[in-house]
């Protein structure tokens, strides 16, 4: 996490190292839990690291105009036109590794009632960027508190 505002003016691609920053606390937190990484730990893994590089990337399309003026680098500016097809493909990678550890761990109905709302988020989250205006990415953004609230309630409530 520490490095990652220097990337930003060496690899086009910075959010990625933010996923891993963020997404490393699963494996830290299996391993002290488990005493070992299993499939499971880095399917998981994947799936936040999927759902950071998406998110981060919405904010960074809110801050496109000002990082090209001073030079600073983003996957936004290096995914150019996919923008939005490579968020969508990213958050829906995100949703299949959570539903498949779902029918790994045997989760209830429940669970997948909130992954259908937060494929619905997403489709909310593609209208709000769909003109790349950077006053609704960054509500694009802010919105993935709720969906990693319905994440989170999705597991506890499994």
């Amino acid at each position: 996490a520490l490095i990652y505002p220097f990337m930003k003016r060496i690899t086009g691609y910075p959010q990625f190292i933010l996923g891993l920053a963020f997404a490393w606390s699963i494996p830290m937190a299996y391993m002290q839990i488990m005493g070992r990484l299993s499939a499971e730990t880095w399917l998981v893994f994947a799936s936040v690291m999927a759902w950071v590089v998406a998110y981060d990337t919405q904010y960074a399309m809110a801050d496109m105009a000002d990082d090209l003026k001073i030079g600073i680098k983003s996957t936004a500016i290096s995914f150019a036109h996919y923008d939005k097809h490579i968020i969508f493909s990213l958050q829906s990678l995100c949703l299949v590794g959570f539903a498949y550890l779902g029918i790994i761990k045997n989760f209830d109905i429940k669970f997948y009632i909130t992954l259908v709302l937060a494929f619905m988020l997403i489709l909310y989250q593609q209208w709000l960027i769909k003109d790349r205006l950077p006053e609704r990415c960054m509500a694009a953004f802010l919105s993935n508190n709720y969906f990693g609230m319905l994440i989170f309630l999705g597991v506890l409530f499994k």
